[in-house]
């Protein structure tokens, strides 16, 4: 019983830890120069993820969202050509205007039929594209929830096995009954439908 509880808390951990083990601390890029690295992380942190808000387009990789992994490809794009992270941030809320039509990722859009992505880079994404807000909440509440639906599960099973010693107690207690209520044994069962057949 002690190893299922020890299973139980260490499940219930791990589980807590998940949000803080994938918050990344770099970025894959094709960029090599160190100080376009910087620029490029400085901007993807201060960015918002399109497809889960609550990450900031740094942690957001191309299984969770393929619109951001583009994004990224467009912010390098923009650093090669010479922009740095605060003039890309103010682009993204502000907008970049049609100057960036002829950006490969832009084109990829509109071969794509993304026109509101298009559109959102031309006028931009307003101030809710900058990741001001903390994400350590959003995920916080998402371990608690999650952790209360981990002890829910916990007591269940707990409950369910002790319920089942209980069914097991009265069971031994009718098979040792001298009132005549003995349970048949799977042998007798067997013998029984053998016999009808």
């Amino acid at each position: 019983m002690n190893h299922k509880i020890y299973f139980y808390i260490a499940s219930f951990l791990l589980f807590l830890s998940i949000p803080i083990l994938t918050q990344t601390t770099t970025t894959n890029t094709t960029l090599t120069e160190p100080e376009q690295i910087r620029e490029f992380i400085d901007s993807t942190t201060r960015l918002r993820c399109i497809c889960l808000p609550s990450l900031p387009l740094q942690s957001c990789s191309y299984n969770m969202c393929v619109v951001s992994s583009y994004l990224k490809t467009f912010i390098e794009n923009q650093i090669r050509a010479g922009m740095k992270s605060d003039e890309i941030v103010s682009k993204f809320e502000h907008g970049f205007g049609e100057s960036i039509l002829q950006d490969p990722v832009v084109q990829h859009f509109a071969q794509e039929g993304n026109e509101r992505m298009i559109q959102s880079l031309i006028q931009g994404f307003g101030s809710n594209i900058q990741a001001k807000p903390d994400s350590t909440w959003i995920n916080l509440s998402l371990a608690l929830i999650g952790g209360l639906g981990l002890l829910g599960i916990l007591f269940y099973g707990l409950r369910k096995n002790s319920n089942l010693k209980a069914i097991e107690k009265k069971i031994k207690v009718r098979n040792n009954d001298p009132t005549g209520t003995k349970l048949p044994s799977p042998d007798d069962l067997e013998k029984k439908y053998l016999a009808e057949l």
